[in-house]
């Protein structure tokens, strides 16, 4: 009398053909599944399905200067200024990032294959906290773009201040271009703020909700050489553009060079960190 085969239904997995006692495709017996848990290789129904194109992720809970970045291919993430892990403010994990607003800032070298958006999808998306909006410059949290003497070289830039979501580019390194989603964020809470592109199409989310599209983005941005900072505009001469910066926290960052499928009126607000996988 043959034993009936215990099982666990709904992942792919097709078994070897050297392996008679497995069971059917897309279905483990208790032995396989037992060895994969031991393993730690069983399949996480939570893992991130886009991770692989996640080339950012700052958790933001580490020790005062040391940040960790956290993605598939971890970069070398330098704090300038006074930036700093504090306790004061958290949305996950007991920390977050404190900006300053005049010149702090956490840089990441030049990396195309991470950072170079071109004409294609990328979502940028973060929890922030600000106790006060910027009503003079972009109050930038995330960008790539430098500008010292008469070197110009901007990509773009990511902000909130007192008109809304703020999205900013270049074609060529010089002229501005910039589109304001005007849904101004709260002060002093935590706000989930996501920038995505798809398609060609722009899209800005504010705790959730679609605050505005950009029907057209299909532009390339401009190959910038710069560092990428995170809090601040970009680099920049001492006395350069620090009204420009973003003051307050920032907690779980997230930068996905490729498509989320963010592109609904609505969408899910995490409950939990990012996943690191």
């Amino acid at each position: 009398m043959s034993r009936p085969r215990a099982g666990y239904i709904g992942f792919n997995r097709v078994p070897a053909a050297s392996a008679p006692d497995s069971a059917a495709s897309g279905v483990w017996n208790l032995r396989e599944a037992e060895a994969l848990k031991r393993a730690r290789t069983w399949p996480d129904p939570d893992a991130d399905p886009y991770f692989s194109n996640v080339s950012l992720l700052l958790h933001m809970d580490g020790s005062g200067s040391t940040f960790v970045d956290s993605s598939g291919t971890p970069k070398t993430v330098t704090a300038i200024g006074n930036v700093t892990q504090s306790a004061t403010q958290s949305k996950f994990g007991g920390k977050s990032a404190y900006f300053d607003g005049n010149g702090s800032r956490l840089t990441i070298p030049d990396n195309d294959a991470a950072f170079y958006f071109g004409s294609g999808d990328y979502v940028v998306e973060a929890w922030l906290y600000i106790p006060t909006l910027n009503t003079q410059g972009g109050g930038h949290f995330f960008s790539q773009s430098a500008n010292v003497g008469n070197n110009s070289n901007r990509q773009h830039a990511f902000g909130v201040n007192s008109n809304g979501l703020r999205v900013y580019w270049t074609v060529d390194g010089l002229t501005d271009a910039s589109i304001t989603f005007s849904t101004t964020p709260p002060t002093n809470q935590w706000c989930y703020v996501a920038f995505a592109r798809s398609g060609g199409v722009l899209r800005a989310y504010l705790n959730g909700t679609q605050v505005g599209t950009a029907q057209a983005n299909n532009v390339t941005y401009f190959n910038s050489t710069a560092n990428v900072c995170v809090g601040s505009f970009g680099e920049y001469a001492v006395n350069g553009y620090g009204y420009n910066d973003f003051a307050g926290y920032i907690d779980e960052l997230r930068i996905t060079k490729g498509d989320r499928g963010y592109t609904g009126s609505t969408i899910s607000v995490p409950a939990v960190p990012f996943r690191d996988g």
